[in-house]
């Protein structure tokens, strides 16, 4: 076999393992978070408040973490990271709502609202 061949052979190889279960990750193992739809935001009195749904898309039941993150694209493009919820316990597949509030006079026009939530899914 040429150096052709064994080039062959190696890149074979590594191609199969990226397209099979070698190297993919399986299912979250636990609870595993992840956006169901879109954020929504309304006023609540002086301030702004941020809706999430999220499903457990893992395989088993259990809780998690959010925090609301603030992103910054105009002048600073910084995150500033808000409130953290602890999510009850959700059984996979079903969802639960996360609902935050933000201090109304420390939003502008531009500012775009998030949430990081843990445990999330295998990548």
């Amino acid at each position: 076999m040429g150096r052709f061949g064994i080039a062959t052979a190696v890149a074979t190889v590594l191609l199969s393992a990226c397209g099979g279960t070698f190297g993919t990750p399986g299912p979250s193992s636990g609870p595993a978070f992840i956006e169901a739809g879109r954020i929504s935001e309304e006023r609540c009195g002086k301030d702004l408040c941020v809706s999430q749904v999220f499903t457990n898309a893992g395989n088993e039941p259990g809780s998690g973490e959010c925090q609301l993150i603030k992103l910054e694209f105009l002048q600073s493009h910084r995150d500033t990271k808000g409130p953290k919820f602890v999510l009850p316990i959700v059984q996979p597949g079903d969802t639960t709502t996360v609902r935050a509030r933000w201090p109304r006079n420390d939003v502008a026009n531009r500012n775009v609202f998030g949430f990081a939530c843990e445990p999330g899914p295998l990548m």
